[in-house]
């Protein structure tokens, strides 16, 4: 109980326990907070550099 103590009274390990926390809720919720499938397609949109609406450019497929 003593080292449980010591690792809830420092302040590093409160950051991380926070931070796996944030990236537990976006991981678990990403279907609610984006609009767009990841496996969709659009093949008029291959291979378009970084853009507006591709930030990243896609890819042979036309994925984001």
């Amino acid at each position: 109980m003593k080292a449980i103590r010591q690792l809830i009274r420092n302040p590093f390990t409160r950051g991380a326990f926070f931070s796996l926390c944030v990236i537990a809720f976006v991981g678990i919720f990403s279907p609610l907070l984006t609009p767009y499938s990841p496996i969709d397609a659009k093949p008029e949109d291959r291979l378009l550099p970084p853009g507006h609406l591709h930030y990243f450019g896609t890819d042979e497929l036309g994925r984001d």
